[in-house]
C-alpha cells in the first residue's frame, strides 16, 4: 500500500478565483497627506526664504493656549 501512494506525484490545485474586496483607499494614492488648510506664502516670505506653513502652524498653537 505504501508503495503505491509514493508512485504518485502531488496534486496540487491552483485556484481559479481570487476575491478582491471593494473597499476604497483612505487617501488617493500617489497624493500623500492633503492638509487640511492652505497655506500660501507672500512675495517677502518666498524670497526670504521664511517656511510659511510653519509660522502658521506656530501661530495656530499659540492661539489654541
Amino acid at each position: 500500500m505504501l508503495n503505491h501512494a509514493t508512485n504518485h506525484t502531488p496534486n496540487v490545485g491552483i485556484p481559479a478565483l481570487q476575491f478582491v474586496m471593494n473597499v476604497e483607499p483612505k487617501l488617493p494614492i500617489g497624493r500623500g497627506v492633503i492638509p487640511h488648510y492652505e497655506v500660501i506664502p507672500t512675495f517677502e516670505e518666498y524670497v526670504n526664504e521664511e517656511n510659511s506653513s510653519v509660522k502658521y502652524i506656530l501661530t495656530q498653537l499659540e492661539n489654541e493656549k
